[in-house]
């Protein structure tokens, strides 16, 4: 059964669906969802996204999503993995997506940083979709993400690349 966006904005349907995380490791994926939070990280918890990483990983996305017609709601790069929120109407398209996100960024850091990424994979097999399934849950997440890099603050740092355009244009519950 598909999810659809009436059900997505009524609290009572989204209790009737599990939130459960698949990977695409184990192909346990819910595909039935319309919005999905997205998380990868680098193996062994290593950096990989410096800035121009990032950046490069920010337009290659972009450029990807308007290809494919799926919609960016929250993003952020933290230097060893990044979560992303999608409003999409398949998941193979993000999926898709993600497989050639992967390859790039692999081949990228590959070229500039030849020296850190000898006989090492630069991400975990296992990429993260959560179905997000209600309203409430979008901005929890949302806030979630917005908030992950705040020890990076602290610090003195910034995060390697963000966009959370809900909450910037005041869209909060």
């Amino acid at each position: 059964m598909a999810f659809d966006f009436n059900q997505f904005l009524d609290p009572d349907m989204s209790n009737k669906f599990s939130n459960n995380v698949g990977t695409s490791n184990n192909h346990n994926i819910d595909k039935t969802g319309i919005f999905y939070h997205v998380t990868t990280s680098s193996k062994l918890k290593d950096r990989i996204f410096y800035n121009d990483v990032a950046k490069y990983r920010r337009n290659l996305l972009h450029k990807l999503c308007k290809e494919k017609n799926v919609k960016i709601i929250f993003s952020v790069t933290m230097p060893n993995h990044t979560h992303e929120v999608f409003l999409t109407k398949d998941w193979e398209t993000l999926s898709s997506i993600m497989r050639i996100l992967h390859g790039s960024i692999t081949k990228f850091f590959c070229r500039y940083y030849e020296d850190q990424a000898k006989g090492k994979k630069l991400f975990c097999k296992d990429v993260a979709y959560t179905p997000i399934r209600s309203i409430q849950h979008l901005f929890y997440v949302g806030k979630y993400i917005q908030s992950n890099p705040d020890y990076l603050i602290t610090e003195g740092k910034a995060a390697p690349d963000s966009c959370f355009w809900m909450f910037e244009k005041d869209y909060y519950p």
